[in-house]
């Protein structure tokens, strides 16, 4: 049986549903491959992480953010620095 698309004809929005996605970590010095309509922190901690990033305007702020939930926030990096993540704890999944 055919693969049925539900949403074939209609226009993307930044609200989903998401068509792609990609596991990325946290660098300071690189900007992410994509910006995404929204990210999902992969993390085996069930509290919020305090998470660093750099939004589009340039401006960089925290965000705790809780592992496994759709995050509807769209930034150009994730940092490092400023964020208590450890990198085999955790990796971010971007969706667009």
């Amino acid at each position: 049986m055919p693969t049925i698309d539900p949403y074939s004809g209609y226009g993307q929005s930044p609200d989903g549903p998401y068509e792609n996605a990609v596991e990325v970590q946290a660098d300071d010095n690189n900007d992410l491959p994509v910006i995404p309509g929204a990210l999902v922190l992969n993390s085996y901690w069930e509290t919020p992480l305090p998470v660093r990033m750099t939004l589009q305007n340039g401006n960089a702020v925290t965000l705790r953010l809780l592992p496994g939930i759709i995050h509807r926030i769209r930034p150009k990096r994730i940092h490092v620095t400023g964020s208590t993540l450890v990198p085999e704890d955790a990796s971010f999944t971007l969706l667009w």
